[in-house]
């Protein structure tokens, strides 16, 4: 399931790399960089369904639901940035901002470490 989709969303990256960047066919996506952006897509795919676990067990009002994979998307872009004492800021930063749009801190907290434990990252 989550490599057809993250084939998928690897597949309209091409297409719109393509389309905007390679009109007159010189420039070429390496292999290096298909690796690593379907390694990426796969990655994104798992993330996105476990907090769609944690939002069923939690059930928040659905409206939230997008901001909650917001959450989530946002942590998991500083993990990949930022390491140590600058990523344990950035990422209390974050949460404070979705704290202050009235999000749910056990189901922040519970997203956090998802991305934390994804990326293989001790709290």
């Amino acid at each position: 399931m989550s490599v057809n989709q993250a084939q998928e969303r690897l597949d309209r990256w091409l297409k719109e790399y393509q389309h905007y960047h390679n009109r007159n066919g010189k420039r070429r996506v390496s292999s290096e960089t298909i690796i690593k952006l379907k390694n990426y897509f796969t990655q994104q795919v798992k993330l996105e369904a476990n907090i769609k676990k944690i939002l069923g067990d939690y059930s928040p009002p659905t409206i939230s639901n997008p901001f909650y994979h917001n959450y989530g998307r946002e942590i998991s872009s500083l993990v990949q940035r930022y390491k140590g004492s600058e990523l344990e800021t950035r990422m209390n930063q974050v949460t404070q901002k979705w704290l202050s749009r009235s999000l749910d801190a056990t189901i922040l907290d519970k997203i956090r470490e998802l991305v934390l434990s994804q990326y293989n990252i001790l709290n």
